[in-house]
């Protein structure tokens, strides 16, 4: 089983996936789950169970993360539980989004620069998504603050520049995510970057033996329209 689950700070913004898993070199259509139970609940005593508004995927129309509060994802699914605990990090607001540009040898190189303070109290974990003209880019980003803490960052998106052409939309849009949420992606970053001969399955912060992960998170996004 395969459990993809997210509740943010935004309005109508959680959604559990739920799927079976496919061999690593296998493409094509997911193998969605239909006959789940899914419930997602805070320490404050707030409750909802999910509806599944297509074939494995369940979504919440009443519950709207808080940072700092604690979630408890269940998934009952062919006489299992699944569950996952994830504490929802404070916002850090991206202050501004701005375009670097550097020609070489007749190739233009454009990077997408996201400017944040990095809080100096706490160890923090990110998580970036880039969009380019409504479409997620494919990779993945992550970062801590193990180098910035404290400071104003204005670190490009990713070690290398994105694919990106003048009179494109782009949007970032960044993650405050706890560890284990990071340890998911930077795992599932190192078995997809072409480097490993047997990509290992990234450490799963669910428990019931599942693949997947769930993240409690708070976001803050900025767009922009790329230029020459």
């Amino acid at each position: 089983l395969v459990i993809e689950g997210e509740i943010s700070d935004q309005p109508q913004n959680s959604q559990i996936r739920i799927s079976r898993s496919t061999s690593f070199t296998q493409s094509g259509s997911f193998n969605w789950v239909a006959n789940a139970l899914v419930n997602i609940s805070d320490d404050v005593g707030n409750s909802e169970s999910l509806v599944m508004q297509s074939p494995g995927i369940y979504s919440s129309s009443t519950l709207t993360g808080v940072p700092g509060r604690t979630y408890l994802l269940k998934v009952y699914c062919d006489g299992k539980e699944y569950t996952s605990t994830c504490k929802m990090p404070d916002a850090v607001t991206m202050d501004t989004l701005f375009q670097m540009t550097q020609v070489a040898n007749d190739n233009t190189r454009r990077f997408l620069i996201p400017v944040y303070d990095d809080p100096v109290s706490e160890i923090n974990f990110y998580r970036i998504k880039v969009y380019a003209n409504s479409k997620p880019v494919n990779n993945i980003f992550v970062r801590t603050d193990r180098l910035t803490n404290g400071t104003k960052v204005t670190q490009p998106v990713g070690p290398f520049f994105l694919d990106l052409l003048p009179g494109d939309t782009a949007k970032v849009v960044l993650y405050s995510i706890d560890k284990s949420v990071y340890d998911y992606f930077n795992g599932l970053e190192q078995a997809l970057d072409g480097n490993s001969a047997a990509p290992a399955n990234p450490v799963s912060n669910i428990s019931g033996g599942c693949l997947g992960y769930f993240s409690a998170h708070s976001l803050s996004e900025r767009k922009l329209h790329v230029n020459d």
